[in-house]
């Protein structure tokens, strides 16, 4: 590790907020010295835990996006290139991860994953955009 005096954020594949000596920075992978690009990308594979093969949590996280990104309150989060709210599930168990516009929205995110059948429990780590 270096000195610890940088912290990095995915925010895109490959793209990457750098925090260098209490200063923000934004750079493409392509970007960065190749001994730091390395050790980034070994941080991040070794943060990659996989989700077991499950045909119920298929089943649920498909469902769970019909009964989310179905609605047409929420439609304006589906018509996007990349949706910004995750919806992870493992042992029929639900995380939200993302970012919604409002308070609303994230209830609505949570109430309606809630609703889908085999579903044990939400947990929603939804941010609200300032």
């Amino acid at each position: 590790m270096h000195n610890n005096s940088w912290r990095r954020s995915l925010l895109l594949p490959g793209v990457f907020a750098f925090v260098w000596q209490d200063q923000l920075t934004r750079a493409a992978e392509s970007e960065l010295p190749n001994s730091l690009a390395r050790e980034v990308q070994h941080e991040l594979v070794s943060q990659i835990t996989p989700l077991p093969l499950s045909r119920e949590d298929n089943r649920i996280r498909l469902a769970g996006y019909a009964a989310t990104y179905g609605q047409p309150i929420l439609n304006q989060y589906a018509v996007l290139k990349v949706p910004p709210v995750h919806i992870v599930v493992k042992n029929r168990t639900v995380m939200l991860d993302g970012t919604v516009n409002d308070r609303m929205d994230k209830t609505l995110f949570f109430t309606y994953a809630s609703g889908v059948h085999g579903v044990i429990s939400v947990t929603d780590h939804l941010r609200i955009e300032t």
